[in-house]
């Protein structure tokens, strides 16, 4: 944190993002409600991505979004989910009121947030597993847990999981955050224009 600190005073709004990220990383162990588009919904889980992936959602998959795709998501996330009988013709009839571009933004943010420590990797394809064994894997192996109690993982709690245990075996490994971003940009643009800081934010760590 020292190196990113010594470019609080440099970059605009880096302590600010850097700060958005320590903050929401910490509340993912909090169970604070939340709602999305007026729907309450749950964290967003490995069970979660392996539905909606299992039924092709362009939200996962790519592809045309159609309102139908916007309730369908939403159900699936709602705290209703698998509970309520009704659950999913109340959400659905929610959706028909809800604006489509605004509500299609929410969900985008809602995934970006929750998939923002996700380790980088190859395709699904080159693996010989499901990308959920390789969760089940390593937290088994590593805590013991069950199948159940990992699929039903927030992925802001998983990836933060997984973060620990690459650093207990690689103390040097290097992660990447979304606050990256922010020093990223402002070093395009002093390479733009000459400026002379672009030296000592590239080696700070």
């Amino acid at each position: 944190m020292s190196g990113r600190a010594n470019l609080f005073g440099i970059i605009p709004g880096y302590r600010k993002a850097v700060q958005l990220e320590f903050d929401e990383r910490r509340e993912a162990f909090l169970d604070l409600a939340d709602d999305l588009a007026g729907v309450e919904v749950r964290p967003f889980t490995l069970r979660h991505a392996l539905i909606l992936e299992s039924i092709g959602s362009p939200f996962l998959c790519g592809g045309v979004i159609a309102p139908a795709d916007v309730a369908i998501f939403l159900w699936v996330i709602s705290k209703t989910y698998l509970i309520d009988v009704n659950g999913k013709e109340r959400v659905i009839a929610q959706c028909r009121d809800l604006p489509f571009e605004v509500t299609c933004q929410a969900i985008h943010d809602y995934l970006d947030a929750a998939l923002a420590d996700s380790p980088a990797g190859g395709k699904a394809q080159d693996s010989c597993v499901a990308w959920p064994a390789q969760f089940v894997d390593t937290f088994a192996r590593e805590y013991g847990w069950s199948d159940e109690t990992i699929l039903q993982l927030p992925f802001k709690r998983a990836n933060q999981y997984l973060r620990c245990i690459v650093q207990r075996y690689n103390p040097k490994a290097i992660f990447i955050d979304r606050s990256d971003r922010v020093r990223g940009e402002w070093l395009q643009r002093q390479n733009v224009t000459g400026t002379e800081p672009i030296h000592a934010a590239q080696h700070e760590e």
